[in-house]
């Protein structure tokens, strides 16, 4: 079922190409590192390109950054973390063929083991994986950007 939805995603991409481009360049986006025991929180949704994603997304009119970075997380994966325990990692702005996007970087360490629940219309699979496979060939720009700063960070 997962592939059927992953093709579908694949096509309503496509189609809500000319909107998307126009979107994405009037807000800003957050990506948030959940790292817990060596290895990091992924996300794949089913509308893009099927790569896989740090949790994160478009802030609201007047949200506070890190707020709408722990919103985001929540509404992808179920897990509910503290503002307070966020790290910022620094701003980056994507600029890949069409797209251009700025976006604001955090990382949280996890104590206990999260429970993954991906949001339902949105995320087709959400997993921990190890940080060493992430590549641009399998991860987004931003992403990647952000596992970078992350790493950095350390």
């Amino acid at each position: 079922m997962k592939r059927v939805w992953r093709y579908a995603g694949r096509i309503a991409f496509i189609l809500s190409l000319p909107a998307l481009i126009v979107y994405l360049r009037f807000g800003k986006r957050t990506r948030v590192v959940v790292h817990y025991d060596g290895k990091i929180v992924v996300t794949r949704g089913w509308l893009g390109n099927g790569k896989w994603c740090l949790p994160g997304g478009g802030l609201h009119r007047g949200e506070e950054k890190a707020k709408g970075a722990v919103r985001e997380v929540r509404e992808e994966t179920g897990m509910t973390l503290d503002v307070g325990h966020l790290r910022y990692l620094g701003a980056g702005i994507l600029k890949e063929k069409l797209f251009r996007f700025e976006y604001e970087m955090y990382g949280i360490d996890l104590a206990t083991a999260p429970v993954l629940r991906p949001q339902r219309f949105e995320i087709l699979d959400v997993q921990l994986i190890d940080p060493d496979t992430i590549n641009l060939s399998n991860m987004t720009p931003e992403s990647v950007a952000t596992v970078a700063a992350w790493r950095q960070s350390r």
